[in-house]
Formats: structure tokens, sequence, C-alpha cells
């Protein structure tokens, strides 16, 4: 079983990386994290998961255990494969994907490539259930925090934010602020600028 590889970055195009490891030339298919790290000529180190289909194998990179988990859940999905549940890690980083299907955002998860309405609600009947299990409650929290964090994204989704979106921003805000007890202004003014830049 593979399960790491580490290797020299030859090229990056169409979601691929060609990874000189030793001598052999490697395609693996990438998460966003993965691309975002690559550079051409520079070493690399990733999680992998090879895949056996009919069509033959195939590579897949993640930058972490969380990215490589969600993908070993996405692919569990009926008809979600490696390249479709890999569209999907290139389109949303962890938290992002995780709270889409917990909002149940067909419309968000249907941007990625290949994924439509009707596999998007597939995938968020049968992972919903799992995803506090695999990943904690909704922004690592529960009671009144994460009451106060869904009124806050009742907010922003009133901005024009997606539902999936505003989730993940108030929970990037939320761990910015560990340590903390976060006020919900704060937790929104810290949100509202993390959309911003986006």
């Amino acid at each position: 079983m593979i399960r790491s590889l580490s290797g020299v970055v030859e090229s990056a195009r169409d979601g691929a990386l060609w990874i000189d490891v030793n001598g052999f030339g490697l395609e693996v298919f990438a998460s966003r994290t993965v691309l975002d790290q690559a550079e051409e000529g520079h070493p690399l180190r990733l999680l992998a998961q090879l895949i056996l289909t009919d069509s033959g194998p195939s590579l897949y990179g993640f930058g972490g255990e969380e990215e490589r988990r969600l993908f070993q859940e996405l692919i569990q999905v009926k008809n979600i494969g490696g390249r479709m549940a890999m569209a999907l890690l290139r389109v949303f980083s962890v938290s992002e994907l995780v709270a889409a299907i917990r909002a149940q955002d067909v419309t968000s998860l249907g941007r990625a490539p290949g994924v439509g309405a009707k596999r998007a609600e597939r995938i968020c009947f049968e992972l919903r259930p799992k995803l506090d299990r695999l990943f904690g409650t909704v922004a690592g929290e529960t009671g009144s925090l994460a009451a106060g964090v869904e009124s806050l994204a009742d907010a922003l989704e009133g901005l024009g934010f997606s539902r999936s979106t505003a989730r993940s921003a108030l929970e990037e805000a939320r761990r910015s602020l560990e340590g903390e007890e976060p006020a919900e202004e704060d937790l929104l003014r810290l949100a509202l600028a993390r959309l911003q830049k986006r």
C-alpha cells in the first residue's frame, strides 16, 4: 500500500503533477493544497493513495490526513470515483467541503467538474450523517457557540455569500481566536475580512 511519496516536481498541469521519485516518473492527481505547494524543479512530499480500476491504476495526492480521509469517504458514495472526489478537493478545502455537505449546499457542490446536482445531493445524503464522527461538530464547538455561528452564517448568507463559504470563513475566524472566548462581533468581523480577500 502506498501511503506517501517524496520526489521532485517535474511539471504541474490539468490538476495533476508529474513527480520524479528516484528515477520513476509518477503522475499524481492532486488536491488544491498540494497543487498550491508544488513548484517545478523543487522537492515535494505528500500523502498518497493508489486506486485500481478497470481502466488501470491512478495515484492521488493529499496535503494532509484529513484530506485523504475525506477523499476515502467520498469514493464510497455511489457514482463518485477517484477523479470526481479529487475534483471536489481541488475546488474546496476540507473545511469548505465539510461545511457545504453539512449545509446541504447542493449548488456549491455542483461547481466541481462532473458533479452536478444529483451527485451533490447523493454526497450530502450519504456523508452528512458521518461528518460529526469524522470531523467533529460545527466549528469544533457545541451549544451556544455553535448556535451563534449558525446565526452569523445566516447573516453572511443574507449578504450574498454561500452557506458553505460563510461557515468556512467563520470556522477559520474561530480557529484564529483559539484560547480566547470569542464574541460574535469578533467572529463576524474576522470572517468578513477573510471573505473580502477571496
